[in-house]
């Protein structure tokens, strides 16, 4: 018997589909969150499924590191070379206390811990 899957790895099994299908988000969005911070080093764009919110920061950004729990969503992305994919929980990062310049969540936040991540961001954030 398969073991069951955690409670926010429903698409996991769909992984290429959803990369294929999913809607992209329209520049204007990025270039709106672009505006709204001083630095543009690093963005963490957290729980990204395959990548199409990352794929908007990486044009505005120096390099983005983009999460998801899931295995599979993560070996859907879509590569480019100013995105790091990481498989991780929203909740465990591993970036540098103050170096992310944004902190994005396309859909996934329903899914998060949010104590445990809004902890995880205040860690992470960069002044300003």
């Amino acid at each position: 018997m398969a073991e069951p899957r955690a409670f926010n790895d429903y698409f996991s099994t769909l992984a290429a589909d959803y990369a294929r299908y999913r809607p992209q988000y329209p520049p204007e969005l990025f270039e709106y969150l672009a505006s709204q911070v001083p630095h543009h080093h690093l963005a963490w764009d957290c729980g990204t499924r395959s990548g199409q919110a990352a794929l908007g920061l990486a044009e505005h950004f120096e390099r983005v590191v983009a999460t998801d729990a899931s295995p599979e969503q993560i070996a859907s992305a879509i590569p480019h070379p100013r995105i790091e994919y990481r498989v991780a929980p929203s909740e465990e990062l591993g970036l540098e206390a103050g170096s992310a310049n944004l902190v994005t969540v396309g859909t996934a936040i329903h899914w998060f811990d949010l104590q445990r991540f809004y902890t995880a961001v205040r860690g992470v954030a960069a002044p300003g």
